[in-house]
């Protein structure tokens, strides 16, 4: 054989099994993407519909001393209410993960970097993937797939409109039982527990309160016009003071951050539109995640997929409590 036909030969066998790598990662794909959508299917929860007062709403509080008083859950205007009729809709348990967001990255054509033992640890996204990736799940299951609005996070959260203090299995803040533990808290996304580490709220809905936030599909109309809405409390301290009706609101452009940022640092804004952008809260996208919902009457028993939620069992009166003893004055 000659040198050049031995060339040849290296080259033809390189390029068939970089051919193969390229088969067998496609196969890989579309199995794993096969996999999601039957997982989804499978553990998609039905929420019936119904009418709920939507905002600030009162509950019973134990306080540190043992009193119990009846106040408003979150520190706002109490004017902030309306009633509010939600259709029936499907919602994922949990939210998108790593290994999930590097599967919808792969199919866009973009890497997305999961080092090992992260794949189950809530996949930080920005608005705009967020809800892409509903998106393409949806197409990919063939449900008519987005995120869910503000009415419908809350009023599953609340457990079909229930009055919990936060969205947990029995609506109390019990560091290190039912939320993160204030002496082991994160940091940041490498530390974070994995999905479904803790209980979830009584319809079977995970990680509502002290993990990531979930991006909302709507906002209100007297929200600023770039705001862009998430709901749930974040993994930091303050995640005991977002409670359900509790709202944070951000931008596409990451002015509102920097808005934030600059405020915290100076005292002062520098410009209408930076006092405006203030107003966004300016929490970045690497705090807010997404779960994914399905906007479909029919009962589990009907559409062949989905599961339907437990009896709905809280615990009042509520309290927040740490293995310290700490509790809510």
């Amino acid at each position: 054989m000659t040198r050049k036909s031995l060339v040849l030969l290296i080259v033809g066998a390189t390029v068939l099994l970089a051919a193969g790598g390229l088969t067998f990662n496609m196969i890989d794909q579309k199995r794993a993407r096969a996999n999601l959508v039957d997982s989804t299917r499978a553990t998609m929860v039905f929420v019936e519909g119904g009418t709920f007062t939507m905002g600030n709403y009162r509950a019973p509080l134990q306080r540190q001393d043992g009193t119990v008083i009846e106040t408003y859950v979150a520190d706002h205007s109490t004017s902030e209410t309306r009633q509010v009729t939600v259709d029936s809709f499907y919602i994922a348990p949990r939210q998108v993960t790593e290994a999930e967001a590097a599967l919808f990255d792969r199919a866009q054509g973009r890497a997305r970097d999961v080092a090992a033992g992260m794949e189950n640890k809530p996949a930080a996204l920005s608005y705009q993937e967020a809800t892409a990736y509903c998106a393409w799940l949806g197409d990919a299951a063939g449900l008519p797939m987005r995120l869910p609005t503000e009415a419908e996070w809350e009023y599953m959260a609340r457990s079909r409109g229930q009055t919990p203090f936060w969205p947990t299995d029995n609506g109390s803040f019990e560091y290190g039982r039912n939320v993160f533990d204030l002496s082991t808290l994160p940091r940041m996304s490498q530390d974070r527990p994995d999905v479904a580490s803790f209980p979830p709220n009584p319809l079977g809905i995970y990680d509502l309160s002290g993990g990531l936030a979930d991006w909302v599909s709507d906002r209100a109309a007297t929200d600023p016009e770039e705001a862009l809405i998430y709901k749930g409390s974040t993994d930091d301290s303050s995640a005991i003071y977002a409670t359900v009706p509790t709202r944070g609101m951000s931008d596409r452009t990451g002015r509102a951050h920097d808005a934030a940022l600059k405020a915290m640092l100076t005292g002062a804004y520098d410009s209408a539109e930076m006092e405006e952008m203030g107003q966004l809260y300016g929490l970045p996208p690497t705090h807010v995640g997404a779960r994914c919902v399905v906007e479909l009457d029919q009962r589990p028993s009907e559409t062949g997929f989905g599961t339907l939620p437990g009896p709905i069992l809280l615990s009042p009166p509520y309290r927040a409590t740490s293995p310290e003893g700490w509790g809510t004055d």
